[in-house]
């Protein structure tokens, strides 16, 4: 039973672990798209 439980723990850290780095990611996204946008209307 302890095995199962711990299994669950884990899977339930990993899914955590994705869904961090995902949101990580797309605020990586957002920052490079703001970024850009800054850029490219100091050059206009």
């Amino acid at each position: 039973m302890a095995g199962i439980i711990s299994e669950g723990e884990s899977y339930n850290q990993i899914q955590g672990m994705i869904q961090t780095a995902s949101n990580l990611n797309k605020q990586g996204e957002e920052n490079k798209t703001r970024v850009e946008r800054l850029y490219s209307n100091r050059k206009n």
